[in-house]
């Protein structure tokens, strides 16, 4: 029981870091050049 809610934890944390990835990204930019591939224009 207890390590179910510590994945389902895990995974929420997980979505809510991807969900925010971008904002975190423009938040440091120009820091954070890794958020993004050399690609970005």
């Amino acid at each position: 029981m207890e390590s179910q809610l510590l994945k389902e934890g895990v995974v929420v944390l997980f979505l809510y870091i991807a969900n925010h990835v971008d904002f975190l990204c423009s938040f440091l930019l120009p820091f954070a050049h890794f958020c993004y591939n050399d690609n970005y224009e």
